[in-house]
């Protein structure tokens, strides 16, 4: 199974990026830095509102930061993880899976759809087909790969929280189920908590469409238990 990996990085651009990354607050590091923080609002009015500010809140990339992550195979999402001051120990990301299903899936056990688990670190977990591409041709009905993208998604780890940020032209949506579903376009970006389910499909961004028209793949974010 094919995962994404970092590219190696010039001394000089690691260190600029580790300098970055120390001289930002946590909040600023968690999203990327310099970046504009920009309101989104629930356009599903099918489901309930999103009501918690700092779910209101995404963070676009800059042009410049999409650009150099999209050049680069398995390019580097946000900065480095800071490096833990003198005393203080640094959080490693937990283990996390991917379950897939919905109308586009095979009828296959639950174990054959399950991608992972992948240990985040330093770097994104890449969803696509550029990256998966045995994996979704086991799992997805033929007919149905062409909608997802080279690149579709990506998850990081930062700050203790997980990201997930939109790469595809083709809208996503994150279920929340009684909280409700929000929209993501190209390069925008949200957390993503544990029980959450990334959603792919065809249907307009509208108030008509339903979750199942959205949800031809669904994928189940978790994290693997700790034995």
């Amino acid at each position: 199974m094919r995962t994404s990996s970092l590219t190696a990085m010039s001394p000089a651009r690691h260190q600029r990026m580790v300098t970055s990354c120390e001289s930002a607050t946590p909040a600023a590091r968690a999203v990327g830095l310099g970046q504009r923080r920009s309101e989104h609002a629930l356009t599903d009015r099918s489901v309930p509102t999103l009501n918690s500010p700092s779910q209101k809140s995404l963070q676009p990339r800059s042009t410049a930061e999409i650009q150099r992550f999209r050049s680069e195979p398995g390019g580097v999402l946000p900065p480095p993880r800071c490096r833990a001051k003198q005393g203080e120990s640094e959080v490693e990301a937990p283990a996390v899976f991917l379950e897939i299903s919905g109308s586009s899936a095979k009828d296959l056990p639950v174990a054959q759809r399950r991608l992972g688990p992948m240990t985040l670190r330093n770097q994104p977990w890449i969803i696509g087909r550029r990256h998966q591409k045995e994996f979704l041709q086991r799992t997805v009905k033929e007919e149905s790969l062409e909608f997802i993208s080279r690149d579709h998604f990506a998850i990081a780890y930062r700050e203790g929280s997980f990201l997930l940020l939109a790469l595809s032209q083709n809208r996503i949506w994150v279920d929340r189920g009684k909280v409700g579903i929000r929209s993501l376009q190209q390069d925008e970006m949200m957390p993503l908590r544990p029980g959450d389910r990334i959603l792919l499909g065809t249907a307009p961004d509208d108030a008509t469409s339903t979750r199942d028209s959205k949800a031809r793949l669904d994928w189940l974010f978790q994290i693997q238990e700790q034995n």
